[in-house]
């Protein structure tokens, strides 16, 4: 899974749920992209992002609170 899938698939859903709380979507092929996309719902508290190579130091203040 990438950002692309992210953004076709996921975020439509995510969006749509405003009682998702905790997506654990380790060793997959996110970026930076893709935490912005999922970042846009704020009832999530836990993101599993381990093992993503293409997330960096700049997803960490989208994430941090």
């Amino acid at each position: 899974m990438d950002h692309d899938c992210i953004e076709l698939l996921l975020s439509q859903f995510i969006l749509n749920n405003q009682t998702i709380e905790n997506i654990n979507i380790r060793d997959n092929k996110i970026t930076d992209k893709g935490i912005e996309i999922l970042i846009s719902n704020i009832t999530i508290k836990y993101f599993g992002i381990n093992g993503n190579k293409g997330i960096t130091n700049k997803s960490i203040s989208l994430i941090k609170y």
